[in-house]
């Protein structure tokens, strides 16, 4: 058919990490979550050979006690990706691209939930020289959805010494690189 091969990965987590106060707990976290993610390897489209996937993840936070500074909540992520490769008899261009949404429900109704959209894309170029050495250039745009802690955190966080207040209006992060490199 159209692909190559296929590839399914599914992991599941169940995490639990307890702070002790001399010999009484202090504060009790626990994540619990699982990831799918499906992806295959296209037959080549004219020069062009890729892969293109479907990422899900799923999962919930909680902390019970004292240093508890970040609220319970759910979160949700769907992604699209496609990174793509055209060979030539210079060298090499590369394009790739991600949509991802992500959705977090905090259980305090007194907090509203959060539905971000991000996008990255990325170009890049590889060529080869003729004293065997190579030059690669790449620029990419990317976007990250801000985590709960920087969305709901109100407390003391005691490790860092340091009181956590969140933002529930945090935009998207936001950037935009460029790098080369030549290589001998």
């Amino acid at each position: 058919g159209v692909f190559e091969s296929a590839e399914l990965d599914a992991s599941f987590g169940d995490y639990k990490h307890t702070e002790l106060e001399g010999d009484e707990i202090g504060t009790v976290f626990e994540r619990d979550g699982f990831d799918i993610r499906l992806s295959g390897i296209h037959r080549p489209i004219g020069d062009w050979s890729g892969a293109v996937g479907l990422d899900f993840k799923n999962e919930s936070f909680e902390a019970i006690g004292e240093e508890a500074y970040i609220p319970t909540n759910d979160k949700r992520n769907y992604a699209l990706f496609l990174v793509e490769r055209q060979e030539t008899s210079w060298g090499a261009i590369e394009l790739g691209g991600r949509i991802e949404n992500q959705s977090l429900s905090p259980n305090d109704s007194s907090l509203r939930d959060k539905d971000e959209t991000t996008l990255n894309l990325s170009a890049g170029m590889l060529r080869r020289l003729e004293d065997n050495s190579t030059f690669a250039a790449n620029l990419s745009f990317n976007q990250r959805a801000p985590n709960a802690a920087e969305l709901y955190a109100f407390g003391p966080h005691v490790g860092t010494g340091s009181f956590e207040t969140g933002n529930i209006d945090l935009d998207l992060e936001k950037s935009i690189s460029l790098d080369a490199s030549w290589r001998k």
